[in-house]
């Protein structure tokens, strides 16, 4: 059986297929910084595709405090904000 990867879980998860998602994200050991922030950020995308806009925040906000930033990550959390109507915080991350 083959390995998943970031990559398929990421299709899963924009096909809304997130059960599979989950699963597979499950079978991934992280072993580098990048490994544990994308795992977080798609922690967190499954979240936002649930409609849970406060749990994809926080797990997201976790995930860039420990494992740093990335443009990508930034932005779905700025889409998280705007979905909370949290404006103010939304145009911050705009305009990092």
């Amino acid at each position: 059986m083959k390995t998943p990867s970031f990559e398929s879980v990421y299709l899963k998860v924009l096909s809304g297929q997130l059960p599979e998602a989950r699963e597979e994200l499950g079978q991934i050991q992280p072993s580098t910084p990048v490994d544990f922030r994308m795992r977080g950020h798609f922690e967190g995308l499954m979240a936002f595709h649930s409609g849970e806009f406060q749990k994809a925040r926080e797990i997201m906000e976790s995930t860039l405090s420990q494992h740093g930033e990335n443009i990508k990550l930034l932005m779905d959390l700025t889409a998280c904000y705007y979905h909370l109507n949290d404006m103010m915080k939304c145009r911050a991350h705009l305009d990092r």
